[in-house]
């Protein structure tokens, strides 16, 4: 087959497509549907929403908002690393809310060992709030699966990690909002907060190759082998 008869072929088999929307708009509306999802799981496994109201500790809801801040551009980053000529360090917008996150817990930590002495070192477990961190974060990483297999995955770990960085972020707030009685210990949130994200983005970049998968390039383009 030579290039004029490849061209011919390419041009029968073309079909109109639809171009996706701007990563900022994608990014908006996971972000928006996401937080109805984390409001309505806080509300379904908290069991006093009114102890919410009554926390007046301006740590705990700068940790909240940086958490949100973590899963919005890790979203955006995740959408961004999808769309051939982008710029390719996208991996690093959420580098500076994830930091604010780990700085707030990290101060956290130190005012419990100020109080409390040796007392702040206990984790206390908590499986209750791994388990909201892990249903917080499986619908949200589920619905950005598929609409970042509309873009290209050009390297489908990273991508798919930054997802799962941005899914957890969401269910690390639901764990926060529905088990803020448990959450004395800000070492405790450290571990299974932190911990909880991280074993899902490398879960999540392990089956990167199985969920990003481009399709054979055969019937990408209709070109038989002759």
């Amino acid at each position: 087959m030579n290039t004029d008869q490849l061209i011919e072929r390419l041009a029968q088999d073309a079909v109109p497509v639809r171009r996706i929307a701007p990563p900022a708009i994608r990014t908006a509306w996971w972000i928006g549907l996401g937080t109805v999802y984390v409001v309505f799981l806080v509300v379904l496994l908290s069991p006093n929403l009114d102890r919410l109201s009554g926390i007046r500790v301006p740590r705990f809801w700068l940790e909240q908002v940086a958490t949100l801040a973590t899963a919005a551009a890790a979203a955006a980053a995740a959408f961004r690393s999808v769309v051939p000529g982008r710029e390719r360090r996208a991996w690093m917008l959420p580098m500076l809310p994830l930091a604010m996150w780990v700085t707030v817990v990290a101060i956290g930590c130190v005012q419990d060992w100020l109080r409390r002495g040796p007392a702040a070192l206990t984790v206390y477990g908590d499986p209750t709030c791994a388990f909201a961190i892990a249903v917080g974060s499986l619908l949200p990483l589920v619905a950005m699966v598929p609409m970042l297999r509309r873009g290209a995955a050009m390297t489908p770990g990273p991508t798919l990690a930054l997802a799962a960085l941005a899914a957890g972020g969401l269910g690390a707030i639901v764990g926060c909002l529905s088990r803020a009685s448990r959450h004395e210990s800000s070492l405790t949130v450290l571990v299974w907060h932190f911990g909880m994200v991280l074993s899902i983005a490398l879960v999540a970049a392990c089956c990167a190759p199985y969920l990003l998968r481009w399709p054979p390039t055969s019937s990408a383009v209709g070109v038989r082998r002759e």
